[in-house]
């Protein structure tokens, strides 16, 4: 992106960088890497200008804290032509529902309302940070909606179609923590007058008392303990004692021990203060843990599905309409516009070069002649639209094939919590029956008093709320650094992870060529008019290798009104100027026939070789450092892809990752076996394309890099926001924190239940102690499990 500064830019100049430890932008830390530049990633350079130069700069106030990479990319509006169709008037207002990917603090609603209210044709928008939603009303007779779209797409903020799968759970989550909460603050406050010394000489009050908060508590119990019981009681069905069945089981002893203390003694002996506090706070913790997840998902755009590609077909006037992918039949007529996909294997009808690195890897385009087949998922990445003719219906189509196999998931990484839930609801009985057998000499009701009170004291309380609110502030500085999670067991399943398998192109690579250092070497050797030249040939075509090539070339272009370029498809561009001619292409076409190769790209003067052309793949800006983070953290990196073994060697020797790990000409098919092969619920997968979605399948965890890409983001663990690939390591960095966390939180609380069960033996703890010590012991676990997570502690004040 180009942005033109203006003489707002002064507001905020960019400090010198031996002066800064921050981004300017988004104020996170800069990577080692970047240590003299004032940007952690070129993206937040380009958005940082962009708001100097639009006097938007009150971003930075209304912003909170440091904020996440900044991603801004140019939008394929396709999908917004249908939603026009169906929502404009005969008038020309339109009512747009739509989803939007990078909202984060207050700053960016604001921007986003700034943005709109500067167009003519805004008349209303709503926004929906929580759950990524816009709802705008728009006058098209005063503009395009596309050109606010595409300046949010500027800013990093991107735009598209409402999916139909949106998480709903939340609500009823919240709804049934509202009444919960509600009815424990009117059980504690009846029961504070049992505490302050009501009895049954207190008259009617006592027994409506009473019998209130017995109601209540039913009411808790039906209402939000009903979501643990059901939970649990399911999880059981399917074999799995999942963290729910403590719960629930200390809600049912709970509530069951408070009744009979409330028919057999009274009111004044009954806990259903507790009981209710019990479950507005383990449904308090499970809001929370959701909240944050339901944040992570809405900050990537919803995955739209299927149903929202979609192709520009034929009609039988010849004229063009666009519809859904899903109607494609064999024999329909499409026209792909450059840097489109193939929806459906199509037969083109002229030379078109077309780029396979999104189902195979392959990074290098191809030029197929025209008649040629192909696949679906190929993408056009000439200068011009391709027509073709559909050979398959869509339902038969590979790409299909691909992106089911990414709805797969891995194995839930729920069985640490199933063992810690079993251990812990058989200790608990277990000792609650042992209490109750030594002291039923003394009593049946002494022997009852006891195992309640064993019951209540040890209830999972404070792990049911400290080991949500360590996932909730993990997550939260994971996201402040750009790193998504978007699975609610990834931080208990990443701590498994001691190997990472990569993908090349688009993942570690930024999927574009660029000229060698040789090369460039090379090229300063041509004249200045020679450069020109090569300058102004490049400039005339879409070729990946044109791009680069110019790319590197300083020299101006020649005048445009005195030459004429020549693009011969397969090829390579040919130039006529003072009385020479000139050609870029493959040595065939370049040179002579019995000279050159196809193999080689060279730029010619008359069929004389003036410069050999070498290409590589740019690799991404810290795609080393991140590797040699991983490599720090004693994991075992790899290199598959899809693209040739030589230029998988290449990049790998660039990564440091020897030769015994790198992997090339791997059809999805074979990722996704090997995978297979090495996972044993140790296997991070990164990778950005459909090609990797059936390794997603076989992967214990998965990342992407490619937010901008369909489907794949939408089923990886956790997503990157930047171009910085060293969130991967900050995240299995996290993981570790977290079970360490976890952890020292089980220790508290076994310490904790040592101590309260010894004293309950001892005769020392009625059921009301009981009741009154349980959220006390919940407090204390909190506090610890807050001041371990505090922000200058590892692994927040390391530098990725």
């Amino acid at each position: 992106m180009n942005i033109a500064l203006s003489k707002s830019t002064a507001k905020m100049p960019e400090a010198p960088a031996q002066e800064r430890e921050s981004c300017l932008h988004c104020g996170l830390n800069l990577p080692s890497h970047r240590q003299h530049e004032a940007f952690c990633c070129s993206g937040c350079r380009a958005v940082y200008h962009l708001l100097q130069d639009q006097d938007l700069t009150q971003f930075y106030d209304l912003r909170k804290g440091s904020g996440v990479p900044a991603t801004p990319r140019d939008e394929n509006l396709d999908w917004l032509a249908p939603l026009l169709v169906q929502n404009t008037s005969d008038s020309g207002a339109q009512n747009l529902s739509l989803s939007v990917q990078g909202i984060h603090c207050a700053g960016c609603v604001w921007l986003l309302r700034e943005t709109f209210r500067k167009h003519a044709g805004g008349t209303d928008i709503r926004i929906n940070p929580t759950r990524g939603r816009v709802d705008l009303s728009w006058d098209s007779t005063q503009g395009a909606v596309q050109d606010w779209i595409q300046e949010l797409a500027g800013f990093g903020y991107h735009l598209g179609p409402l999916g139909s799968g949106s998480s709903q759970q939340l609500r009823p989550l919240a709804l049934r923590l509202g009444i919960s909460a509600g009815i424990a603050a009117q059980v504690m406050m009846f029961s504070l007058a049992f505490h302050l010394g009501l009895g049954a000489d207190g008259g009617s009050i006592y027994n409506v008392l009473g019998w209130t908060n017995f109601i209540l508590a039913i009411l808790a119990l039906t209402i939000g303990g009903s979501f643990f019981i059901t939970k649990a009681f399911y999880g059981l069905r399917r074999g799995v004692a999942s963290m729910d069945l403590p719960i629930a089981i200390g809600i049912l002893l709970t509530f069951t021990a408070s009744t009979w203390a409330y028919f057999r003694f009274g009111p004044e002996e009954a806990y259903f203060d507790s009981v209710c506090i019990f479950i507005a706070l383990m449904l308090t913790g499970r809001w929370v843990q959701e909240r944050m997840l339901e944040r992570n998902r809405a900050s990537l755009r919803d995955d739209p599905g299927l149903e929202h590609l979609v192709a520009r077909r034929q009609k039988a006037d010849s004229s063009l309409e666009m519809v859904p992918v899903t109607e494609l039949q064999e024999g329909d007529r499409v026209m792909v516009v450059p840097g489109d996909l193939f929806p459906v294997r199509a037969e083109i009808e002229h030379d078109a070069t077309i780029s396979l690195d999104w189902i195979n890897g392959e990074s290098a385009p191809k030029t197929e002649p025209a008649q040629s087949v192909v696949p679906a998922g190929a993408f056009n990445v000439g200068s011009e639209a391709i027509a073709a003719i559909s050979k398959e219906d869509f339902k038969n189509s590979g790409l299909t094939e691909l992106l089911s196999e990414a709805t797969q998931t891995a194995d839930s990484g729920q069985g640490s919590w199933a063992r810690l839930s079993q251990i812990y609801v058989l200790a608990v009985l277990s000792l609650s029956i042992l209490g109750f057998w030594l002291y039923l000499n003394d009593g049946v009701e002494a022997a009852t008093k006891t195992a309640v009170s064993i019951l209540v004291i040890t209830c999972p309380c404070a792990i049911g709320l400290a080991i949500p609110l360590a996932a909730e502030m993990v997550l939260h500085r994971l996201r402040q650094r750009g790193v998504f999670v978007r699975s609610a067991d990834f931080l208990d399943r990443a701590f498994g992870i001691r190997q990472v398998v990569f993908d090349k192109t688009g993942t570690l690579t930024l999927g574009r060529l660029d000229i060698t250092e040789d090369t460039k070497l090379a090229l300063s050797g041509l004249t200045a008019d020679q450069r020109a030249v090569l300058a102004t040939m490049t400039s005339f075509s879409n070729h990946p290798k044109s791009r680069a090539i110019h790319r590197a070339i300083d020299e101006p272009t020649l005048p445009l009104n005195s030459i004429r370029v020549s693009e011969f498809p397969g090829s390579g561009p040919l130039l006529a100027h003072d009385g020479k001619t000139y050609r870029f292409g493959h040595g065939a076409f370049a040179l002579d026939d019995d000279r050159g190769g196809s193999a080689e790209t060279v730029f010619s003067m008359d069929r004389e070789r003036l410069l050999n052309v070498s290409f590589e793949e740019s690799l991404k800006v810290d795609a080393v450092h991140a590797i040699d983070l991983l490599r720090n953290q004693n994991m075992v990196t790899y290199l598959l892809s899809g693209d040739h073994e030589e230029k998988v060697q290449e990049a790998a020797e660039r990564l440091g990752i020897p030769k015994t790990r790198q992997f090339g000409a791997m059809k999805p098919e074979d990722k996704a076996r090997w995978v297979r092969e090495i996972n044993d619920k140790n296997t991070l997968m990164v990778g950005d394309g459909i090609n990797d979605a059936p390794g997603f399948a076989e992967a214990h965890c998965t990342a992407t890099p490619a937010i901008d890409q369909p489907f794949l983001p939408a089923r990886a663990d956790f997503y990157l926001l930047g171009d910085r690939l060293s969130g991967i390591s900050l995240a299995l960095h996290a993981a570790k924190r977290f079970r360490q966390l976890v952890t020292g939180s089980l220790i508290t609380f076994v310490a904790y239940n040592v101590v309260a069960i010894t004293l309950c033996f001892m005769g020392l703890v009625n059921p009301l102690a009981a009741a009154i010590l349980m959220p006390l012991s919940s407090l204390a676990v909190l506090s610890i499990t807050l001041f371990r997570l505090r922000e200058n502690t590892y692994p927040w004040k390391l530098s990725f």
